[in-house]
């Protein structure tokens, strides 16, 4: 009976060996399957990820594309005012030129009109 009582122990001890193998795989399919999912979800916010930054990267070049024209703009604005300053400038000083005929006529008018009227006083 010593050997079967040997053989129970070795068939004991290989049945244990081969529970212990068969967790150990277990778990580590468990652990898989989790690194699996894991790596999916990461997958897929890793997608998103890139759908946003494509996204903003478009919001991105049509800002700068519009800038872009806005200095354009504001470079064509600013060409306009100077030459609209320009035509000011001239402005302003015709019209002092205008003011200064207009004063001297008015004195010249009133010269006239003095000797008109002495004119008229002495051939009373």
């Amino acid at each position: 009976d010593s050997g079967s009582t040997e053989e129970a122990e070795q068939v004991k001890e290989i049945v244990r060996k081969m529970t212990d193998e068969l967790v150990e795989r277990s778990q580590a399919e468990l652990q898989l399957g989790y690194y699996m999912r894991e790596n999916e979800r990461k997958t897929l916010e890793f997608a998103d990820l890139q759908a946003r930054h494509a996204k903003l990267r478009d919001k991105c070049d049509t800002i700068q594309q519009k800038l872009k024209n806005q200095y354009k703009m504001n470079a064509r604005l600013e060409e306009n005012n100077a030459g609209l300053m320009k035509n000011l400038t001239v402005e302003r000083n015709r019209a002092e030129i205008l003011e200064k005929k207009g004063a001297e006529l008015g004195r010249r008018l009133e010269i006239v009109m003095a000797d008109t009227r002495t004119d008229k006083i002495e051939n009373k």
